[in-house]
């Protein structure tokens, strides 16, 4: 049974280590669309069974009661405050929808980019470990990673923003970051073996955990020049 993004935030959310890495969330109603609006000015708009940021919409303040909802490549804009979860409904039917604070995401070249981890054990063994990591490059002018221009290490994609140092910081939190929700995760969702986490960082070089996928696509994986982690991940599926 397919467990939705909004029970796994709440699983998160009742630790106190994941807490500080997750983007404020919440279910969306008229309420909630008008107060994240009001104290965000920009916000993710997703579907609570939604993959491959299939109905992602981001939706920005512009200033003077003026809207903006961008999904895929299109931008539309709409008037008033009051109004945007009639236009919602509107324009994009009566879905469930979670709506979350956007995260200003370290871009490359002008485009955000954000990680897939994946978190693997071994069939009968309890330990978990970090068997992969890219870096997910958004083509313009998409505003989810989904749709990508370029898929490439980790590390090259953090040492092109903020530096070696900083970036073998990072790269060690990323893997703790990932751990620690797998294992906050897992006892609720005994029967998976393999979770791929979506891990943005913003400018200032903070983590956030975007989502945790229980069913992630491996191929990405073979994008990348050296095709170590992907034969790692394959082998940790096997076994």
């Amino acid at each position: 049974m397919k467990t939705s993004k909004w029970r796994k935030y709440q699983w998160m959310k009742q630790s106190d280590g994941l807490r500080p890495f997750l983007p404020e969330t919440k279910r969306l109603t008229p309420g909630t669309m008008v107060d994240m609006v009001k104290r965000h000015q920009q916000v993710i708009l997703k579907p609570v069974l939604g993959y491959k940021g299939r109905g992602v919409i981001q939706l920005s303040d512009l200033g003077h009661d003026t809207f903006e909802w961008h999904i895929k490549h299109k931008k539309i804009r709409s008037n008033g405050l009051p109004g945007l979860y009639d236009h919602f409904l509107h324009e994009y039917g009566h879905r469930r929808y979670l709506i979350q604070q956007k995260i200003c995401l370290a871009e490359m070249d002008g485009c955000p980019f954000d990680f897939r981890v994946m978190v693997q054990r071994k069939s009968f063994q309890k330990d978990w470990h970090v068997t992969g990591k890219l870096a997910k490059v958004a083509a313009a002018p998409f505003v989810v990673t989904n749709y990508t221009k370029q898929m490439l290490p980790a590390s090259q994609a953090l040492s092109a923003v903020f530096g070696e140092e900083t970036t073998v910081e990072i790269m060690q939190q990323l893997d703790q970051l990932a751990l620690d929700v797998v294992r906050h995760i897992a006892p609720h969702d005994q029967e998976h073996r393999l979770f791929g986490l979506d891990i943005a960082v913003d400018t200032h070089g903070h983590l956030w955990i975007i989502e945790a996928n229980t069913k992630p696509d491996i191929k990405m994986f073979r994008n990348l020049p050296d095709l170590h982690e992907y034969k790692t991940i394959r082998a940790y599926k096997r076994g």
